[in-house]
């Protein structure tokens, strides 16, 4: 199972780290707190609360796409549902 350690912002899976974060990224962060607290269930509610004048669908989006972007270890990978409502890995 990935492991989401926030304390480090640093993202696992078994003893390969797959991603750390240098600089803050709160979207991606809320993405990866929320099955860190569910035990990594294959899909997640969209965890993004919802903010005046954005687009929620297109943030979701964006925030996936970003969350795929620079793994040291490509074992991981995030996808929306298709209707920006949920995300799912593999």
């Amino acid at each position: 199972m990935p492991y989401w350690d926030q304390a480090t912002r640093m993202l696992w899976f078994g003893s390969s780290v797959i991603k750390r974060f240098k600089l803050p990224a709160p979207n991606q962060e809320r993405i990866l707190a929320a099955p860190q607290e569910e035990g990594w269930p294959m899909c997640i509610d969209d965890p993004l609360s919802p903010t005046a004048g954005v687009d929620s669908k297109r943030r979701l989006h964006d925030t996936v796409n970003r969350l795929n972007r620079s793994h040291e270890n490509h074992l991981i990978r995030f996808a929306g549902d298709g209707n920006s409502l949920a995300i799912h890995w593999s």
